[in-house]
């Protein structure tokens, strides 16, 4: 599961729908990408970048290490 993406979703206030619509995905395949149960596209890694901030890496977001910071 990517737990820094998914706590910067919800530090940044967005809804889970916001994003898929964003990724022209459905909220279902938003929810298994994010438990890590299906892969995200590199297009879509760089538009979750452009969308969260580029104060962060993709390192961060895509970190399947359970190390919030």
């Amino acid at each position: 599961m990517y737990e820094n993406l998914n706590a910067e979703i919800a530090r940044k206030g967005l809804k889970k729908a916001e994003i898929a619509k964003f990724l022209s995905i459905s909220t279902d395949v938003l929810h298994l990408k994010i438990k890590g149960k299906k892969q995200f596209t590199v297009n879509e890694a760089f538009k979750l970048f452009e969308i969260l901030g580029s104060e962060l890496s993709i390192e961060y977001l895509f970190n399947t290490q359970a190390c919030l910071i």
